[in-house]
């Protein structure tokens, strides 16, 4: 009886350590990192991130940030890093959208405490999900456009229009409840991007006053087939284009909207044949990018006038420098005789000194030059695109203030050797050094 309990004994003590240190682990705080659209990414292109907070016990005082190494493995590195939220953080998930510098490094979330300690971390490797080109979005299950196609549900969109900048495409034939999610699908196909929308007996579950600014339908009416599948119809709307038709009905119907296109698939996929799917493939275009505001920022710089003293003044300090030289030379040796003279002399230059002085009150060593181009888009899905240029007179450190909303994005890719730089960046700046003679130009997105 003795033994028995002393075994009991011994088997609670030893299983004490492993109940305690298991219930520590389930209540330490960990973070995930969800990236891109079905794991797919494009260098030097934006991409959404969700990352989940769980294990908290208690709300608490830190920082979530993202960081990411510039540079591919076995050349010149420098981090970057992004801070996604600070302040008071609880469980749960954040959603953000950042420019991916070079996915062949790992995507690190970290979550720091107010003294610095890291107290969670997540390591993400996005390798098997780049992509060198554009690829399709499809949003439902009945829909395949080509084999580098992403496949997400209608709540996985995130709402930032930049978020879809590496995406080609997006076909959509699940409904979208969200008006946000709309409106930022509205909002990238003004920007460039091409979307797709399968109606027929679905119209009824996707309708909604968002999605109907995106129809190039006025009053769409669901109209059954002689066949038996529904087919949503109505009044083209102004530049809709019918592309392709069956029995003399639309089946397909393109709008431009901004840089982009809208296409409206009257039926569902499965009520298409064969031949009408792959026709609908080859009519939807492609998106495009925003086209480049550079050549704006040249024109913008060759417009603006520089304050300067007027030519005159230029050629009167001219000419009193030379009178004043000459009488100097010629009452040089008469100077003791011809006080009046010399005093003369004297007053001159010294006119022609302050004058200077005075015409140039305004210079100053000027480290930073910083020039900014914007283009405000309104129309029913509106957005902004800043493109900023700086140039740096000497080595200097750039403490850029931007909306809470973005973070900028480099306009021209940069070079994938060479990197001598580092960035960081929170929800209001982003921080990095120029060196001396350096232009770096920066793209800022954001809702209109």
């Amino acid at each position: 009886m003795r033994t028995r309990k002393l075994r009991i004994l011994y088997s609670i003590a030893a299983l004490a350590p492993i109940l305690l240190f298991s219930m520590l682990a389930l209540c330490s705080p960990e973070v995930s990192l969800t990236l891109g659209f079905d794991g797919q990414v494009m260098r030097h292109r934006f991409a959404p991130l969700l990352i989940n907070l769980s294990g908290l016990s208690e709300p608490m005082e830190g920082t979530l940030v993202v960081r990411q190494t510039k540079g591919v493995p076995g050349s010149t590195q420098a981090p970057i890093s992004h801070t996604i939220a600070e302040g008071v953080l609880s469980n749960g998930d954040y959603e953000v959208t950042l420019p991916i510098v070079e996915p062949l490094n790992p995507i690190t979330v970290e979550l720091v405490d107010s003294e610095g300690s890291i107290v969670a971390g997540y390591a993400y490797s996005a390798r098997l999900g780049i992509r060198e080109w554009p690829f399709p979005l499809v949003v439902g299950p009945s829909v395949h456009v080509d084999r580098t196609e992403a496949i997400v549900a209608a709540s996985e969109l995130p709402t930032d229009w930049w978020a879809y900048d590496a995406v080609d495409s997006v076909w959509l034939s699940e409904p979208v409840v969200s008006a946000p999610i709309l409106e930022t699908l509205g909002e990238w196909v003004v920007s460039g991007g091409s979307l797709v929308l399968f109606t027929g007996s679905e119209f009824p579950r996707m309708d909604s006053p968002v999605f109907r600014k995106l129809l190039p339908l006025s009053t769409p009416v669901l109209t059954a087939t002689p066949e038996g599948p529904y087919i949503l119809q109505g009044n083209l709307r102004s530049h809709s284009i019918p592309d392709l038709q069956r029995d003399g009905v639309p089946i397909l119907i393109t709008m431009p909207l901004g840089a982009g296109t809208i296409s409206l698939v009257t039926f569902r996929p499965e009520d298409l044949s064969e031949d009408e799917y792959a026709r609908v493939l080859e009519e939807v275009k492609s998106a495009t990018r925003m086209p480049s505001i550079e050549q704006l920022t040249l024109a913008t710089l060759r417009s603006t006038s520089v304050p300067r003293p007027p030519y005159w003044i230029t050629a009167a300090l001219i000419a009193l420098i030379l009178t004043g030289l000459l009488l100097f030379s010629e009452t040089s040796r008469h100077l003791r005789s011809n006080r009046t003279l010399a005093g003369l002399v004297i007053v001159i230059l010294s006119a022609t000194v302050s004058s200077g002085l005075y015409a140039n009150r305004h210079n100053a060593f000027i480290l930073l030059y910083q020039a900014n181009t914007s283009i405000r888009v309104l129309s029913t899905f509106g957005l902004d695109v800043d493109l900023w240029t700086l140039y740096a007179t000497q080595f200097t450190e750039v403490n850029l203030e931007h909306p809470r909303t973005s973070f900028p994005i480099p306009a021209q890719l940069p070079t994938t050797y060479g990197v001598d730089f580092s960035e960081s960046a929170d929800a209001q700046y982003s921080k990095f050094t120029l060196k001396r003679n350096e232009r770096r130009d920066l793209t800022l997105l954001e809702r209109g």
